[in-house]
């Protein structure tokens, strides 16, 4: 947990940082690439979502290990909504931009700033996601020759007790 809050603050930093430097270099075409690549990002963490949420991921087992499985999910759905709502923020201050132009030059920059900060943020903060779907495949493999085990064994047991 300390490590998840301290990776969040360095990826916080670095993105103050290059909202700092980096909203002068911000246009529309800009924008226009990085909410296209956020809208896919989107749609790539609202499958994760769906899969996460899928009742084949509990353990076979008793209804404890179930409970324990239920907890590790909600865990990681948390984690899948809090990114999703981020590339969606992205997203709105990107749409945001295309009407700064009516605004005062002040408004303009905010958004450039907000945009630059929240999509430097949601990228480092996406950095995981590949490792975790991993992780989240591993386990899934991992229960389902467990369950193979299981049923090999019982299947020997019949052959011996005939």
């Amino acid at each position: 947990m300390v490590k998840q809050i301290v990776i969040v603050s360095l990826w916080g930093l670095i993105s103050a940082v290059a909202s700092y430097w980096g909203w002068p270099f911000i246009n529309g075409d800009f924008i226009g690439y990085v909410v296209t690549a956020f809208s896919i990002l989107a749609g790539f963490v609202l499958a994760a979502l769906t899969l996460l949420g899928e009742p084949g991921l509990l353990t076979p087992g008793t209804w404890r290990e179930a409970q324990f499985d239920l907890e590790r999910i909600k865990s990681s759905l948390g984690r899948y909504q809090r990114l999703f709502l981020l590339y969606i923020s992205v997203l709105l201050v990107g749409g945001l931009h295309f009407f700064t132009p009516a605004m005062p030059c002040y408004f303009s920059k905010a958004i450039k700033v907000s945009f630059a900060f929240l999509s430097v943020f949601s990228l480092g903060c996406s950095l995981a996601l590949p490792s975790s779907l991993i992780q989240l495949q591993l386990a899934r493999l991992r229960d389902e020759i467990k369950r193979r085990e299981q049923e090999e064994k019982e299947r020997l047991k019949r052959k011996t007790k005939a």
